[in-house]
């Protein structure tokens, strides 16, 4: 088998849609998959979000607070300060664990768009089932809607829709704004030479993870190339079936390293 790109997002979705299947044979039901989705999808949003917030916050603090090379506030007659550079590194550890959040809500939400993509019934919708059982706020006003008696003349929901998705977008614009932020100060710390060599080597490092999370997000995104594990499933597949001849031609195509 030649190789093939697929990401690493379709994986981890393939493994979770496996493990649910395995633990849940005696009711693998529609109903029972889309709670459980719902109910990750609702974590995952507000794990994200709350990600966004501190991210904002942080900012705020580093542009209102920030004198020179150290973070410093006074309360009355009380003050303390931190050096700039270990601020920002742990605000790096901020943004690339809101990353894998967002890597999280990425796979939670195309879940939930595949299962309600799997139970076509004349009148039902997969949004108003979430809004009865109180996993939706918004569904009746969400402006897609299921009508297959009318037809629009012109495409104004399909326009509304793609506003939403523009606003989930929109979100992103900032905190790719504020790692861009966290990656020039941190650099610029990293190579200022007035600073002792435990804070520039802090620097480098928040430096480094600020780049990498933004790579974390589209390396897990785009399709990238995977070959066939051929030594496991030799061991750990084939070698548990039974023996049958005609299944000869397909063990050794399986095998084949080519």
């Amino acid at each position: 088998m030649k190789s093939k790109c697929i990401s690493i997002k379709r994986l981890k979705i393939h493994e979770f849609n496996t493990t649910i299947r395995l633990i849940g044979k005696e009711d693998d039901s529609w109903v029972k998959r889309s709670t459980i989705y719902s109910s990750i999808q609702e974590k995952a949003i507000k794990h994200f979000l709350n990600g966004v917030g501190k991210l904002l916050l942080a900012y705020l603090i580093a542009t209102s607070l920030r004198d020179g090379n150290v973070i410093s506030i006074k309360i009355s007659n009380f003050e303390a300060s931190l050096p700039a550079s270990y601020y920002l590194f742990a605000v790096s550890l901020i943004l690339l664990f809101t990353a894998v959040a967002f890597n999280h809500l990425s796979c939670a939400l195309t879940l939930k768009v595949m299962l309600a993509g799997r139970l076509v019934v004349s009148g039902f919708s997969a949004n108003m089932y979430d809004l009865l059982n109180d996993h939706s706020e918004n569904s009746l006003g969400i402006a897609t809607f299921q009508n297959g008696f009318l037809k629009e003349v012109l495409p104004v929901s399909s326009f509304l829709s793609s506003l939403l998705v523009f606003g989930v977008i929109a979100v992103l614009i900032p905190i790719a704004a504020l790692a861009v932020f966290l990656f020039v100060e941190l650099t610029a710390l990293a190579l200022n030479v007035e600073l002792g060599i435990p804070e520039r080597l802090t620097a480098c490092a928040g430096a480094l993870i600020a780049l990498l999370s933004g790579l974390y997000v589209l390396l897990f995104h785009i399709p990238l190339p995977m070959k066939k594990n051929a030594t496991r499933i030799r061991w750990r597949f084939l070698y548990n079936l039974p023996p049958h001849p005609s299944d000869d031609e397909k063990f050794a195509r399986w095998l084949d390293k080519k």
